[in-house]
């Protein structure tokens, strides 16, 4: 396993993977977190503009 990681070429590669992951988890939590802010005394419209942004 640790064999993988001494080619440079996928050692760059799943660290821009990783990294592209991450990105889009924390992007989503913040997405999510500014949703519970804005819309905290109205649920219906943080339903409403999560179906939007998902698709459902």
């Amino acid at each position: 396993m640790t064999g993988l990681f001494r080619n440079p070429t996928f050692c760059k590669q799943f660290l821009a993977a990783f990294t592209s992951q991450l990105g889009t988890v924390i992007g989503n939590m913040a997405f999510a977190y500014y949703l519970v802010d804005t819309y905290s005394e109205r649920p219906s419209l943080a339903t409403t503009a999560e179906l939007m942004t998902y698709g459902g």
